[in-house]
């Protein structure tokens, strides 16, 4: 078994995390992290974990709400003028706003 561990900093980064919100995460127990020394070190299976357990997969809005009135601008709009899609920038974006603050 091979254990990949990560700085604090380079796991900020492969989540496209800001520092402050990682650390939150950390003192928030969302992530754990493994202590050597006086270094966090963050497991690659931490991350795996966190990113499985945020994703969401099921639809976010019911049909009658309007996404970018809820959300704001950032949609592309689907044939469909009553159901908006989310472009996948934004919705990281959302993500994070939403889930981490």
């Amino acid at each position: 078994m091979s254990l990949q561990l990560y700085s604090f900093s380079k796991s900020a980064k492969l989540l496209a995390l800001g520092k402050e919100t990682l650390k939150h995460l950390i003192d928030s127990g969302r992530i754990g992290v493994i202590k050597i020394n006086n270094r966090m070190k963050i497991a690659h299976s931490e991350i795996e974990e966190f990113i499985q357990s945020n994703t969401i997969r099921e639809k976010l809005l019911p049909d009658n709400v309007d996404a970018t009135a809820f959300f704001g601008s950032g949609f592309r709009k689907s044939d469909d003028k009553n159901n908006p899609v989310i472009n996948d920038e934004t919705f990281q974006e959302l993500i994070k706003q939403k889930h981490i603050n």
